[in-house]
């Protein structure tokens, strides 16, 4: 008897710490919910549009970074969008560029909203200000649904496969295609082996050929290089063909040019300067033409031997008489260089007096 007292006593024990343990659990969740509606009384309102929210409760938590921020209040249908109204905690800034997403506690869990804040350092949203970009969060039900269709295809494609090789003929047709694969296999292994040497060459010169093919592409980046560099510098007008793309001045040259040969043009047109009445004065003409008769009649009377001109030009004896005469001069002058200076003094008396 004493002892089954003993037991019914420890029985009631643990029955009461069972019981006290809930009792303080029960008290600490209620605290911890007190709490967060205390500090949601001084909060602020805001809200978003989204195209679903299915699974989302009020009461849903609302959170930034993973930290509780606030609660939903309500969720009201707006034109063909959701209205999802938030309380959110005094002192928590959300941006004008903030996001909102409805997400869920990992696979099966309650459905939460999720804030991307934003830029609060510019403007942040007034109390009940709108959240306007929202990101649309994964439908469970949609892929589920979709994960049903596929599993769907995927029996049918085993369905299809076990029509084709099911059965003693199935499995004849699949010996058939593994006995083809093992001689394609082997016949394979027979063309490498028989042409070893070949495939060597193949790759050897494939490898010289990618060789040269990568110094052209070096040449070829060089090139580019040194195009680049040409453009660059006709750009900035450097050298002389940069000049003549780039600046202006040597097309106000060729136009000044063009101008003055075009003026020149028009002064010869109009018989001015001498070119111009050379080019278009008859008169000039007729007495060039009279000048060249002329010409005509003085070099044929030369070179018959007429007049003084004709005879120096055409007479041997006026040759021969100079000819003479120098040598004459000639005997003087070494007579003279002979005689003594007072010789020559004297003959130059005698001659002035």
């Amino acid at each position: 008897m004493k002892k089954q007292k003993i037991e019914k006593i420890a029985i009631e024990a643990k029955v009461g710490i069972f019981v006290l343990i809930g009792l303080i659990a029960l008290f600490y969740l209620s605290f911890q919910l007190g709490g967060l509606g205390t500090e949601l009384k001084g909060g602020y309102k805001l809200y978003s549009l989204f195209d679903s929210a299915i699974g989302l409760d009020p009461g849903a938590d609302v959170d930034v970074a993973g930290v509780k921020v606030g609660k939903v209040d309500s969720i009201n249908l707006e034109g063909t969008k959701a209205r999802v109204t938030m309380t959110i905690r005094k002192g928590v800034k959300i941006g004008r560029d903030a996001a909102a997403m409805i997400r869920t506690h990992g696979l099966m869990g309650d459905k939460f909203v999720s804030l991307r804040p934003g830029d609060t350092r510019q403007a942040v949203l007034p109390p009940g200000g709108k959240i306007s970009k929202t990101i649309p969060g994964v439908d469970l039900d949609k892929l589920m649904s979709n994960l049903g269709d596929v599993a769907g295809d995927l029996k049918s494609v085993i369905g299809t496969f076990q029509k084709a090789f099911g059965g003693e003929k199935g499995a004849k047709s699949v010996k058939n295609i593994l006995t083809n694969f093992e001689q394609l296999s082997a016949n394979l292994n027979k063309v490498v082996s028989d042409n070893s040497s070949r495939i060597t060459s193949i790759v050897k010169n494939f490898e010289e050929f990618s060789g040269k093919l990568h110094r052209i592409d070096k040449k070829a980046n060089v090139m580019l290089d040194n195009l680049v560099s040409v453009s660059q510098s006709l750009k900035e007008g450097k050298g002389t063909l940069g000049k003549l793309i780039v600046s202006d001045e040597l097309y106000n040259k060729l136009k000044g040019a063009v101008g003055s040969m075009q003026a020149m043009s028009d002064k010869i047109n109009s018989s001015k300067g001498t070119l111009g009445k050379l080019i278009n004065d008859p008169a000039l003409y007729d007495d060039a033409k009279e000048t060249l008769n002329n010409l005509k009649v003085i070099t044929a009377k030369i070179k018959a031997g007429k007049g003084t001109l004709g005879k120096l030009v055409n007479d041997d004896k006026l040759y021969v008489e100079a000819e003479k005469t120098l040598k004459k001069v000639q005997k003087g002058a070494e007579g003279l260089e002979e005689q003594t200076p007072i010789a020559v003094l004297s003959s130059v008396f005698g001659i002035f007096f």
